[in-house]
């Protein structure tokens, strides 16, 4: 039973550092692809 609290534990440290560490590329990517929809509707 701990070593399941023990990997959770792990994943969650690890999806955390993903997303400090990506997180502002992956905002960035998102707004270029609805300013570029936005562009061609318009």
């Amino acid at each position: 039973m701990v070593e399941y609290a023990l990997i959770l534990l792990f994943v969650a440290l690890v999806v955390i550092l993903a997303v400090q560490l990506f997180g502002h590329q992956v905002s960035n990517t998102y707004s270029n692809v609805s300013n570029g929809l936005t562009r061609a509707g318009a």
